[in-house]
């Protein structure tokens, strides 16, 4: 099912999603002219995903989006050294203090790891996980979180890596600085959060680009079951916009994706269009695949992203009724 705006039907059957449907008051106002000669202070303090970081840190993107070139861990030695350690997806890379310990080979060397069988690293195709080896003498922490030997946690990007004295970060290649804010990054997929996403939006209004938000979400009733791959079905359609649509920016908040489509009428209708038929591939559940156009005049994106979800959820909330 696809819902529109504003009563356009161009891209198939529809249910109308008017600009105001869904949102109460208190938002609506937010949209008034009289709110929008607010000065910045005060619309930051509304309650969005807006934020004075966005605000002041918004004139480049941060995602990069799909890139040829392997991940990384990033280390600062304790002679001050960088060392950027390369993750190839398809490998599971090995980790120790010594490239070679009784017949085994660590490809990741790093003699302030202090253990010669010290952690596995591999990509299950959506993110990077590490596994402490039973062998490892050595504490390993993702950040505050101590892994105990034989355990596994996902990495995402900006996450900080403790493995006895090596203190490292992971660079996700798809992201264009090697940290970013808390909150940022999805830690579900990977893929950006609902912050990450209004950072691009604002990104992109500024370079004056039109852009419209293709919303998918399951219908209530409709569980977001998690599949064999360990994801849930929302994170998996998430990932397979992240994978049809490269180098555009795809989110993953509150249990909908968010793809961001840059251009004119024709490039919203003809990726809405593919996003549906490619959701229509992933899932069998009855889900709802939302264009929501983005005013040359909005004040406030950070609203207007959270209005786009709450009018999803709504259509999600009526079509299982429906």
């Amino acid at each position: 099912m696809v819902i529109e705006r504003d009563g356009d039907d161009s891209a198939g059957p529809s249910m109308i999603a008017t600009r105001d449907e869904g949102v109460d008051a208190s938002e609506r106002d937010a949209d008034s002219p009289d709110a929008a000669s607010r000065s910045g202070d005060a619309r930051r303090t509304r309650g969005t995903a807006s934020t004075q970081w966005v605000t002041e840190n918004s004139a480049l993107p941060l995602w990069r989006g799909a890139v040829d070139a392997p991940d990384r861990l990033r280390v600062e030695t304790r002679d001050g050294r960088l060392l950027e350690l390369r993750l190839e997806r398809g490998t599971t890379h090995r980790l120790g203090r010594t490239s070679r310990v009784a017949g085994e080979t660590n490809d990741l060397v790093c003699a302030d790891v202090a253990s010669r069988l010290a952690a596995r690293l591999r990509h299950d195709g959506v993110r990077w996980w590490i596994q402490r080896r039973a062998e490892c003498s050595v504490p390993l922490q993702i950040g505050p979180k101590e892994i105990a030997r034989g355990e596994s946690e996902p990495l995402v990007h900006g996450a900080s890596v403790t493995v006895g004295g090596m203190r490292a970060t992971f660079v996700d290649r798809r992201y264009v600085t090697p940290m970013v804010a808390p909150g940022v990054v999805d830690e579900a997929t990977g893929l950006l959060s609902r912050l990450g996403v209004e950072h691009e939006l604002v990104t992109a209004r500024k370079r004056k680009q039109p852009v419209t938000l293709v919303l998918v979400k399951m219908t209530l009733g409709a569980e977001n079951t998690i599949e064999k791959s360990g994801y849930s079905q929302s994170a998996t359609i998430a990932v397979a916009l992240h994978e049809a649509f490269g180098g555009s920016v795809v989110g993953h908040t509150d249990e909908t994706a968010v793809l961001v489509v840059v251009g004119d009428r024709a490039a919203t209708e003809s990726c809405t269009q593919s996003a549906a038929a490619l959701v229509g591939r992933c899932t069998l559940s009855p889900t709802l695949v939302v264009p929501w156009e983005i005013p040359a005049d909005a004040a406030d994106l950070g609203q207007e992203l959270a209005m786009a979800l709450r009018a999803t959820r709504l259509q999600s909330e009526r079509g299982s009724r429906g």
